[in-house]
């Protein structure tokens, strides 16, 4: 990607920072750079099994079952999943 030109014409003439309502181009770089160590297999989302491994990294001991029946790690990545169509 060039962070110099990267207008698609689809926003308005907005850089891709912007229409994500980052402040900074820097944000959107530092949530790639950070985005991208998570992606563990690399295959452009994080899992439960990432995740994971992620508080494990930091020493964080999710809980195995929230108030939800799921655990605590399940329960992040459902909050951040998008809508699922309707139809």
């Amino acid at each position: 990607m060039n962070h110099d030109d990267d207008h698609d014409g689809m926003d308005g003439g907005k850089d891709e920072w912007e229409v994500l309502g980052l402040e900074k181009r820097i944000d959107l770089e530092n949530l790639k750079r950070v985005f991208e160590r998570l992606d563990l297999n690399k295959d452009g989302k994080i899992d439960v099994e990432e995740l994971q491994a992620m508080y494990e990294d930091l020493g964080y001991k999710p809980r195995k079952q929230t108030e939800y029946g799921v655990s605590e790690v399940e329960d992040v990545i459902w909050e951040v999943l998008p809508p699922a169509p309707s139809g």
